[in-house]
């Protein structure tokens, strides 16, 4: 379980305050998979950095529960080796043969394409 409350940061720069996250508060079960979906701009990367502890916070509170597995893809991605293809740097990562490599790949897009619709 994740649980945030009332998570809050403030950017300020060049004369220049801007609230990126303002509040946010939620909780998400066991089991459960969530999507952040908004605007350009509507603090949802930087929501997530907090999470992950990229950014240190004005004034919150968060818990992660004790076998909370994350996933996070940055918006920009930096690979070791640009030449390599998705399916070609998973099997290097995860060391598995390309039949495994495709059937997981699999998973995350259907995944994917159910969030989508």
């Amino acid at each position: 379980m994740i649980k945030a409350e009332n998570v809050v940061k403030i950017f300020s720069g060049r004369g220049v305050t801007v609230r990126a996250v303002d509040g946010v508060t939620t909780t998400v079960d066991k089991a459960e998979v969530v999507v952040v979906i908004g605007p350009s701009g509507s603090g949802k990367s930087t929501f997530i950095k907090i999470l992950l502890e990229d950014y240190d916070l004005e004034e919150s509170l968060y818990k992660w529960g004790s076998k909370v597995k994350i996933g996070y893809l940055a918006q920009e991605v930096k690979f070791k080796d640009d030449s390599l293809s998705v399916l070609q740097y998973f099997m290097n990562e995860h060391e598995v043969n390309q039949s495994r490599a495709r059937s997981e790949l699999a998973k995350l897009y259907s995944l994917g394409m159910m969030y989508l619709k």
